[in-house]
């Protein structure tokens, strides 16, 4: 009883974001563990269509997950690590001697410079936590316009 009182007395455009909030995360819930363990079964784990995930993305709910490559790790990361991009198992003449991680022998050709595993990690983080904040605002403000346009409706 106090629930419903308390949710009777807030403004319509409050209730409103806050029913936004929850097809949020009712949403969020809906994709991890219904639809794309059920897609999976459908089609196997590399079949799916392509179009599978147009509707996650029309709702915004992959962005989170895609952060990592939408964030880059320049934002908060400084180059650091250097690493070679083109590498050759015997010298050309311009190569500089390195050494793989697998532990063999060859030449570098080209090199460039990344961030730390553990700053690109970080990142990735506070990428997706960001994305996830930026998303339930979105749904929020929905909600709450669809909760202004009604109490702009019953007032006239």
């Amino acid at each position: 009883m106090k629930l419903k009182n308390w949710w009777q007395i807030k403004k319509p455009w409050l209730r409103g974001g806050i029913i936004g909030l929850f097809v949020c995360a009712f949403l969020f819930v809906f994709y991890i563990f219904l639809y794309f363990p059920l897609a999976e079964k459908i089609y196997g784990e590399r079949n799916s269509p392509d179009s599978l995930l147009t509707v996650p993305f029309a709702t915004g709910h992959m962005f989170p997950f895609l952060s990592g490559f939408i964030v880059p790790h320049g934002f908060l990361c400084e180059f650091s690590e250097t690493i070679c991009t083109g590498w050759q198992a015997e010298n050309t003449g311009s190569g500089e001697p390195w050494r793989l991680e697998s532990g063999e022998y060859g030449y570098c050709m080209n090199k460039t410079k990344v961030p730390t595993t553990a700053c690109a990690d970080f990142s990735e983080k506070v990428g997706f936590f960001g994305m996830t904040v930026l998303l339930f605002l979105v749904y929020f403000t929905a909600g709450a316009l669809v909760g202004s346009f009604i109490q702009r409706r019953r007032r006239s």
